[in-house]
């Protein structure tokens, strides 16, 4: 499921739903364990949340889950807020050094997910939300934000072009890489919002399927190499 996808199913993530074991929510027991299923009915996210210390007796009452908006889930369970995009069937047991592991190979999650395609690198230190339609990771002083589009079957250095014949701006400095398949240019603008002077680097990536747009704004210009290295270390996968 893409976050375009995800986020069509409801207008409010208030209006989205996870069920979440009275453990967490009342006994104040941490989360262990989580798992997405196809949901039950509208608004359902399918994202079901555990400590991990709930047997089949316990999770047979229904008096022991609560239907929980997935907003507040991510006050709960901020780091699992990188995953939310995972697709249906995705199981998560939380294990070693307090991270997430795939249940089905053991293999720790450590990459964020853009969608069920893309991933890349970043740090720890970002939180990470969803607001009108992007995804977006933010820390003092940096802020990053990701949108994926259908290229509308355009090649991928030709997705880059029709977009980038749209850029009003002349840039201070121009990037490219091209790997395995993957085209991917981006280039550096100085911003000003008010008093306010930041720096900008705009990133577009694809693959022949999609677009991925990913705005890095950053205040100190001595963040440029973050960016740069931040926007190469997204990739395909699979």
């Amino acid at each position: 499921m893409s976050i375009e996808t995800f986020l069509a199913m409801v207008s409010n993530l208030e209006n989205l739903f996870a069920m979440v074991s009275n453990k967490i929510l009342q006994e104040d027991e941490p989360v262990g364990w989580v798992y997405r299923e196809g949901p039950d009915g509208p608004g359902d996210s399918g994202w079901r949340i555990l400590s991990g210390n709930e047997d089949e007796d316990y999770l047979k009452d229904v008096e022991h889950v609560s239907i929980f908006p997935l907003s507040s889930v991510m006050e709960l369970c901020p780091d699992l807020v990188p995953l939310l995009p995972s697709a249906v069937g995705t199981r998560l047991e939380r294990g070693y050094g307090d991270m997430f592991f795939n249940a089905d190979n053991g293999q720790p999650v450590s990459e964020p997910l853009i969608d069920d395609d893309w991933t890349f690198a970043v740090g720890a230190e970002f939180q990470c939300r969803f607001e009108d339609g992007s995804l977006i990771y933010w820390a003092p002083g940096r802020t990053i934000y990701l949108n994926i589009y259908n290229s509308q079957g355009l090649a991928g250095r030709q997705a880059i072009e029709a977009v980038l014949g749209e850029r009003q701006r002349t840039p201070e400095e121009e990037f490219e890489r091209v790997e395995d398949g993957l085209v991917s240019q981006a280039y550096l603008t100085s911003e000003q919002d008010g008093d306010r002077q930041y720096w900008g680097l705009n990133t577009l990536c694809a693959d022949g399927g999609d677009l991925l747009c990913a705005y890095f704004y950053f205040d100190d210009i001595t963040d440029k190499q973050w960016a740069v290295q931040t926007w190469k270390s997204i990739r395909r996968l699979g």
